[in-house]
């Protein structure tokens, strides 16, 4: 048999560059990628080659200058023609596995280093940085096995997973500190000599808790934050399964953090083992975040199984990725009108879920939720400024309904969908099992996709919903010949009513439906009062009507 060779090049930010120009400097055949009419430019990026044969699987980084060599000195700016171009990053694996450049100066005007940019560079002996930067990538000098000497910025908040990983700089730097926690400037990077035990306080300062800085230490059982830290790396506290509780002092700041996810889960947060939160020593159950926090952070309380409550208030836009995953004992959540936005799995595993609290539905209908993001996901009840929602009529006005935006609601009985609406997301009610009417008002019926399916959590088949249709007089033919609608087992079109305006007295709500015994659904206008207007000069109570449809 012949052997199939799959050559493929991925080229990361290749794409850019072939769209873009280059400049080669002369005095070091450093190359640099600029796009006419833009101010910036960079050192060219290397790129990755993926060799897949029959599957046996071969992957080779190349640079993006490997002609450089010597003393190198990286350009602020060039010109080329009439313009002139300002360097602001270097690319990642820009000089990977350069065996011939001897030393680096990098210019004030970079402010990113990308991914392994000096990774493998044999003969690298020294490098200047950039005094205000920031953070330093990962594997930025790995295996640079002739690093010596380095200054690091007091500016710098980060570094990267292995990013000195074989320098002998990195090396002398680790055996001059002393045993217990082991800094870089503000950055904590592991821990030196017997691993720590009981509670360990992480001092105040600490800016970020680098690449499995505090792995394996199980006989740790509480850890203090300072509110200074603003990034944990993947798997920090990986296998520090003796952790019982986290100690915070400002909860803002602790919404803030950037947790990232490594391969051992969530374990860059150590309530991924400890399950339970305390601020300023009282043990966090009913959560109310403090006002002025836009966002809550990826992984934020993820496995946090002491909360019970969360109510967040107006202004919290985001909740990031598995935010609330396996917040096991968690029955209730408010949402604030501000929210837009819901990561993936936020709400995972929040099995005793059972109210979710919101004041605005139109904003509901506008948030797109993916899979358990949405927290109805699990079956609970949804509330519109504290009235549990049963009869669902969605405002006239409203042009489209979210993925999944109702996805799992439980004692949801009615859908009243009106004529504005022109999309219905993947899934918006997917899982209603009490739904029993759904009442549509849009004449064009339009294609949709699993939006009333339910779904055995058992064995995972796939039905539809028993509920009946109820269509617009003269529509049945078009929704039983459209993709989702025809689904129904039961459609049924509506006898047009013609509703009047009665005499209406101050203090008084007036109902008015004409019922037809041939026909299923009622039309009802509520007519009431509603505070004064002024017309003609003349202060007049303000008649107000709505309507709505009872099967």
């Amino acid at each position: 048999m012949k052997k199939k060779v799959l050559l493929s090049a991925i080229l990361s930010v290749m794409a850019i560059a072939v769209m873009a120009d280059e400049y080669t400097d002369p005095q070091t055949n450093v190359v640099y990628t600029y796009e006419p009419g833009q101010p910036t430019a960079a050192v060219k990026e290397g790129y990755k080659e993926t060799i897949d044969i029959s599957h046996d699987h071969g992957q080779n980084r190349y640079s993006g200058c490997p002609d450089a060599t010597g003393d190198v000195v990286i350009l602020d700016r060039f010109t080329v023609g009439a313009e002139m171009y300002v360097v602001t990053s270097i690319g990642d694996n820009a000089f990977r596995s350069n065996k011939n450049i001897k030393s680096v100066i990098i210019p004030e005007s970079v402010t990113d280093i990308g991914i392994g940019a000096f990774s493998y560079c044999d003969s690298l002996t020294t490098v200047q940085l950039p005094r205000q930067l920031t953070h330093i990538s990962d594997g930025l000098f790995r295996e640079c096995g002739s690093l010596a000497s380095l200054t690091l910025p007091d500016s710098l908040t980060f570094i990267g997973r292995l990013a000195f990983s074989g320098t002998p700089w990195y090396a002398a730097i680790y055996d001059e500190a002393p045993e217990g926690l082991f800094y870089i400037g503000s950055i904590l990077l592991g821990y030196k000599g017997d691993k720590p035990r009981g509670e360990l306080v992480i001092k105040e300062g600490t800016t970020c808790i680098g690449y499995k800085a505090l792995v394996n230490c199980p006989d740790m059982t509480a850890v203090t934050f300072p509110e200074s830290v603003a990034y944990v790396d993947q798997e920090a506290f990986t296998w520090c399964d003796g952790l019982q509780a986290v100690h915070i002092t400002n909860l803002a700041a602790w919404c803030g953090i950037e947790f990232q996810f490594g391969y051992i889960e969530a374990s860059s947060n150590p309530l991924c083992y400890a399950h339970h939160l305390y601020l300023n020593g009282k043990e966090v159950t009913d959560l109310v975040i403090p006002e002025g926090v836009t966002s809550i952070g990826s992984y934020a309380f993820n496995n946090c199984t002491s909360l019970t409550r969360v109510t967040l208030p107006d202004g919290v836009t985001s909740i990031g990725k598995e935010a609330f995953y396996n917040c096991s004992n968690l029955t209730s959540v408010t949402i604030p009108p501000s929210l837009t936005k819901i990561g993936e799995y936020a709400f995972w595993d929040c099995n005793k879920l059972n109210a979710v609290h919101i004041s605005d539905l139109e904003v509901w209908c506008g948030i797109n939720f993916y899979g358990a993001a949405n927290p109805l996901t699990y079956g609970a009840y949804l509330y519109l400024n504290d009235k549990k929602i049963t009869d669902l009529v969605i405002p006239e006005g409203i042009t489209s309904i979210g993925d999944g935006a109702f996805r799992g609601c439980s004692h949801l009985t009615s859908v009243t969908i009106p004529a504005s609406v022109n999309s219905i997301g993947f899934q918006a009610f997917f899982n209603c099992r009490s739904l029993d009417s759904v009442i549509s008002w849009i004449e064009e019926p339009f294609a949709i996709g699993e939006v009333f399916e339910l779904n055995d959590i058992n064995t995972y088949e796939h039905s539809f919903t028993s509920a009946t249709l109820y269509v617009p007089m003269g529509c049945k033919a078009r929704y039983e010949a459209t993709e989702g609608w025809k689904d129904f087992k039961e459609i049924v079109e509506m006898t047009p009513q013609v509703a009047y305006r009665p005499f209406v007295e101050e203090g008084k709500v007036w109902k008015v439906g004409n019922g037809n015994t041939g026909n299923p659904v009622q039309i009802v206008e509520y007519y009431y009062f509603d505070g004064d207007t002024i017309i003609g000069g003349k202060t007049c109570k303000q008649m107000m009507c709505q309507r709505f449809v009872s099967p």
